[in-house]
């Protein structure tokens, strides 16, 4: 799915994100996703599967039974100082979750290419800086969404392969692998 990607961030960090958005880059309306498309939701499980993921508390607290993902090292970051829930690694703030990023790096023999940032808006907006690759579910169709990514191709990211048309119920979307450009 993602793609070993030799760049020259000024971060040295070289994290992906994924995230299924409509055509306004909505993610979200009051807590839940826009939509559930079953083909990209085994498209996720497959990208992220041994991975470290990194989410918001929101984002973790839409999985319905309030467990981490399975056979994911899952980081998230919360203010709540009472959130703990089992199985995660629960950090206060940015600074803390790369700490905490690094360490599961280096204890499981992962590489920047291992970590994937899945959400929510503020999530993707604070790691945009660490991340250098995107796969996209686009969604041809605008939602009422109350909660947005980051545009990549306003942040002039490039588009660098897309799939070909996919269907789901009445829906039409696409598979879309952004990067970032090199720094020069």
């Amino acid at each position: 799915m993602f793609k070993n990607i030799d760049s020259t961030g000024k971060t040295g960090r070289h994290f992906a994100m994924i995230a299924c958005v409509d055509q306004q880059w909505g993610i979200g309306k009051d807590g839940r996703q826009l939509v559930t498309i079953p083909e990209d939701m085994q498209m996720f499980r497959r990208a992220t599967m041994g991975r470290i993921v990194v989410m918001g508390r929101k984002t973790f607290q839409t999985f319905g039974a309030m467990r981490p993902l399975e056979g994911r090292l899952n980081v998230i970051l919360s203010q709540n100082p009472s959130f703990n829930p089992k199985d995660a690694y629960v950090v206060s703030d940015l600074e803390e979750a790369l700490d905490i990023i690094d360490r599961l790096k280096k204890e499981n023999d992962l590489g920047d290419e291992d970590v994937v940032i899945i959400g929510g808006g503020e999530i993707y907006r604070q790691f945009l800086p660490y991340c250098d690759q995107a796969l996209i579910t686009r969604v041809e169709y605008t939602y009422d969404a109350d909660t947005f990514m980051v545009d990549l191709e306003k942040e002039g990211w490039k588009l660098e392969n897309e799939s070909d048309e996919q269907t789901a119920f009445d829906l039409i979307y696409h598979y879309r692998l952004y990067v970032k450009p090199e720094e020069e």
